[in-house]
């Protein structure tokens, strides 16, 4: 029933196997599979990430103060610092007109304190066609207050004012 092969048959079929073998382990690399080992957190490694961020602030009698929306927040302990992805900031000053704030990027830092924003940001209040566009702002929300040190422009109705740096103080709505 079976045929007897020849040594030279069995010697080809063997080193064609060894050949197979020795070909297929150093193209695919065949490695050791060892459990995954868990990645050490560290200083540099990120806390948290929220998508589709939405943040409200309320003062004491309950009134809405801030609405905050981003794409994405990512926040580092270390420098306690979070980044954001397209911020939206709506402020409301004291008459509740609100000024609104939009970008490509920004961070928050200080709890809150110190609002960073960089490319295309624009400020704009509704109720006076007011417009300001820079590519970096740092806006104090405590203070109502914006500034930068970067090329700004501000439209109004009929007006245009271009400057290198500004600071504004939002609820006086006074620009220097």
């Amino acid at each position: 029933m079976f045929k007897r092969l020849s040594w030279k048959s069995v010697a080809s079929i063997v080193l064609t196997g060894l050949a197979a073998t020795l070909f297929f382990g150093w193209a695919f690399e065949i490695v050791d599979i060892q459990p995954a080992r868990l990645a050490t957190k560290s200083d540099e490694s990120p806390e948290w990430y929220w998508e589709v961020a939405h943040y409200r602030a309320f003062d004491e009698q309950g009134a809405l103060v801030q609405d905050a929306t981003a794409d994405g927040v990512i926040y580092y302990k270390i420098p306690d610092t979070a980044y954001m992805a397209e911020p939206r900031i709506k402020v409301f000053a004291d008459d509740r007109t609100p000024w609104y704030t939009d970008s490509r990027f920004g961070s928050i830092a200080e709890d809150g304190a110190r609002i960073e924003l960089w490319q295309d940001v624009v400020i704009r209040k509704d109720s006076e066609d007011v417009t300001v566009k820079t590519q970096r702002l740092v806006l104090f929300p405590e203070q109502n207050m914006a500034e930068t040190d970067s090329p700004v422009t501000l439209l109004g109705i009929g007006t245009r004012t271009d400057a290198i740096g500004m600071r504004a103080w939002l609820e006086e709505e006074k620009t220097e």
